[in-house]
């Protein structure tokens, strides 16, 4: 019999060190798994298209699917830069120096240049002047060596530039500039430098300039362009030089607020919102909780935050993010009379889409769409249906229109004591008057609603579409 205090036997020690190459083996692979490709290799396309599928992937919009939160959300910074595109341009000396950049860089990009370290010497000499505070240098940090960084007098790394040479030269310079930015803020973020990490992305393509964000913490690097190509031509007008004078004077305003952080924390919400402002005037602040998603949305801005209402006490509230125009009064007017959430306010901030905060109508409160109603009673449906009724003329005594009240737009629910029956419309965007209101041009033609995109929205328009959708979802469940 084997002495239970000596050490471990032969095979037991066999065994160990199998054990021990095997999770070596493993611990190698993971680490393989999710070690990023250098920059210049992700520029190509037969190697992007396949890291990005896998967990080392970015968020930069290519494919498609790879997106995240609108970089505007994300850092103040993003957003004054996009709201800085939409204004005229002012008439002082930082916007002279950026014009007179401008004009420069049209004047010598077009140029044939024998190769990448020529381009580059050519373009930092244009740019240096433009950014007399921060240096403008070659750098390196983890697995990039970009071709520059624009660096503040902290040694923060305030913006990334890639370039190529000539357009389609060795891969897309936006890919490996995403990439660069990745590995900048990985290996920041790994040396303790914060939650989170933002910096101004830069893509030259031949006589090609292209300006973008990029925003990580623990989820995927975002990168996102800010504004179209800028093509460094000439031209007589002037057009094409104010353009890039434009972007290039909204670069330099916007590196200043890359110090300032962001407002929110919590992570897959917007940073930028910190309040929101009442009917009254005054503001009221909110944190946001996390995403929201109820059942049957196909809205993808959709969050869930925390404020305290007008009683002092602490409420859930649902956010939603709004591209494009919102129908506010018609809203407002229509939750006064209790048949959609009660609208709180809107948080604004330049450069970056309106978010409305509103009452939440949860599936805890036993709130459901429509189209997933379940009522085995004839007359709850005949309730619902009253309620349905009274909607539409309440849209009618208003002259408003909605314009998209499909069933996951409409919500119900049933008081089980009394068997009252509740209606909350959601989806306002579209909303207003009558005769004024119109369907979004992009409008999804796989939507199945009347009338044409880009076209009015009538009173038929809504009621046609409410009652079919009723229709069917009873006859489904009553039969």
């Amino acid at each position: 019999m084997r002495d239970e205090t000596a050490g471990p036997s032969v095979v037991q020690r066999a065994s160990n060190g199998i054990v021990k190459g095997l999770q070596g083996q493993w611990e190698a692979t993971v680490q393989e798994i999710f070690k990023p490709d250098a920059p210049s290799t992700f520029a190509k396309s037969a190697q992007w298209v396949y890291t990005q599928a896998g967990p080392a992937g970015i968020d930069c919009l290519r494919p498609a699917n790879r997106s995240s939160l609108p970089i505007s959300l994300l850092h103040p910074a993003f957003a004054t830069f996009k709201y800085i595109l939409t204004q005229p341009m002012p008439r002082n000396d930082s916007a002279v120096k950026a014009t007179r950049t401008a004009w420069k860089l049209c004047t010598t990009m077009a140029d044939h240049f024998q190769d990448e370290n020529a381009r580059k010497t050519a373009l930092f000499t244009q740019l240096r002047p433009l950014f007399t505070d921060r240096a403008l240098f070659s750098a390196s940090f983890g697995s990039a060596d970009p071709d520059g960084a624009l660096v503040n007098s902290d040694g923060s790394i305030d913006a990334v530039v890639e370039l190529k040479n000539e357009p389609g030269a060795a891969g897309d310079v936006y890919m490996q500039c995403a990439r660069s930015f990745d590995a900048l803020a990985t290996s920041q973020l790994q040396d303790k430098q914060g939650a989170e990490r933002s910096a101004f992305v830069i893509s030259v393509d031949g006589p090609s300039l292209l300006i973008c964000g990029g925003f990580k913490d623990r989820d995927p690097a975002v990168v996102e362009p800010l504004s179209q190509w800028c093509s460094m031509l000439p031209d007589d007008l002037g057009e094409r030089q104010e353009v890039l004078g434009k972007h290039l004077y909204a670069l330099q305003v916007s590196l200043y607020q890359l110090k300032t952080p962001p407002p929110g924390k919590v992570m897959k919400c917007p940073r930028i919102y910190k309040e929101f402002q009442i009917m009254d005037g005054s503001t009221q602040p909110f944190e946001f909780i996390s995403p929201y998603k109820h059942l049957g949305s196909h809205c993808g801005l959709l969050f869930k935050a925390k404020t305290v209402t007008t009683n002092e006490t602490e409420e859930e509230v649902l956010v939603k993010v709004v591209r494009g125009g919102y129908g506010e009064e018609a809203h407002r007017i229509i939750a006064e009379n209790g048949f959609a959430p009660k609208l709180y306010g809107v948080a604004r901030v330049d450069g970056a889409p309106p978010a409305y905060a509103m009452e939440l109508l949860s599936e805890r409160q036993l709130w459901m769409p429509l189209q997933r109603a379940w009522f085995k009673d004839l007359v709850i449906w005949d309730r619902l249906e009253a309620k349905i009724t009274d909607f539409l003329h309440l849209l009618r005594k208003h002259r408003l229109v909605h314009g998209d009240l499909r069933p996951n737009n409409v919500l119900c629910r049933m008081h089980m004591e009394t068997g009252d029956v509740q209606l909350g419309v959601l989806d306002w965007d579209w909303a207003g008057p009558h005769g004024i209101a119109r369907y979004p041009l992009d409008r999804n033609p796989d939507a199945n609603l009347p009338g044409d995109p880009g076209g009015l929205i009538d009173f038929d328009h809504d009621s046609t579409t409410l009652m079919r959708h009723f229709q069917q979802r009873k006859s489904s469940v009553i039969g």
